[in-house]
């Protein structure tokens, strides 16, 4: 019984852990030090998809170049640099980076969920073991 108990504590904390990890960039772009770029960065660290438009991106994750990541004069700081490309690209793909790492609450009451069960059950288990050892 403590056996399957450690394991099932073991596969639960993994589960987590993977539930948990986070998304990796396009590193050649951010390791780019231009001007235009950073401020891209900048202006991309507000960006947010709407409960809506969550959705409608999870069916189709992998189209990095949807209207959803396009910038506007609200998400700019200085709107003159929507006329350049390189700050385009490089803010389209900060905000596809950021919304692939985007979770509902409910990714996060599901893991948090993981998390305290998990914690109670290593308690019991250890509880046990040394009430009976």
């Amino acid at each position: 019984m403590q056996k399957i108990t450690l394991f099932t504590i073991i596969l639960l904390t993994f589960f987590t852990g993977s539930l948990l990890a986070e998304t990796t960039g396009n590193e050649a772009l951010r390791s780019d030090t231009s001007a235009s770029v950073k401020q891209a960065q900048r202006d991309a660290h507000k960006f947010k998809l709407s409960k809506a438009d969550l959705k409608i991106f999870r069916q189709n994750r992998k189209n990095s170049t949807s209207d959803f990541f396009k910038p506007t004069t609200a998400t700019t700081a200085n709107a003159a640099l929507l006329q350049d490309s390189t700050y385009v690209k490089a803010y389209r793909d900060e905000s596809y980076h950021k919304a692939l790492g985007q979770h509902t609450t409910a990714h996060y009451i599901l893991v948090d969920g993981f998390i305290v069960v998990d914690v109670a059950v290593a308690i019991f288990v250890l509880f046990h073991y040394a009430i009976h050892s």
